[in-house]
């Protein structure tokens, strides 16, 4: 066993978030209530994943601002970035938008917190 090639991928895409859980969720058999559930655990590592990627973007953007000058569109931070929608999440997970609320008024519930 020791001799079995490992089997590794290059990833050149944004978010390896979204690309670990594209290879994954769809082999596993889940109620949309659990995928709706899966979504709310993984809402934080998305949201810290694409504000790492908004801020590096913003960098990139102000680094060539400061080579040509220009004020870059892009260098002006979004104040939505960061924080995926219940639509968003919904579309990802191929849930409905109320399974995502159900998930979220059940974990305060459990946690005894507010939605």
């Amino acid at each position: 066993m020791a001799d079995a090639p490992i089997k590794t991928v290059d990833w050149a895409g944004e978010s390896s978030v979204a690309y670990v859980l594209s290879m994954n969720l769809h082999r596993r058999h889940l109620t949309d209530d659990q995928r709706a559930s899966v979504a709310l655990e993984v809402a934080p590592m998305i949201e810290a994943e694409t504000e790492r990627i908004r801020r590096a973007k913003i960098s990139t953007a102000r680094s060539g601002e400061a080579e040509t000058g220009v004020n870059s569109p892009q260098s002006q931070p979004d104040p939505r970035a960061g924080h995926p929608s219940h639509r968003a999440l919904a579309e990802q997970f191929k849930v409905s938008e109320h399974k995502i609320r159900q998930a979220k008024e059940i974990a305060a519930a459990d946690i005894g917190g507010a939605p």
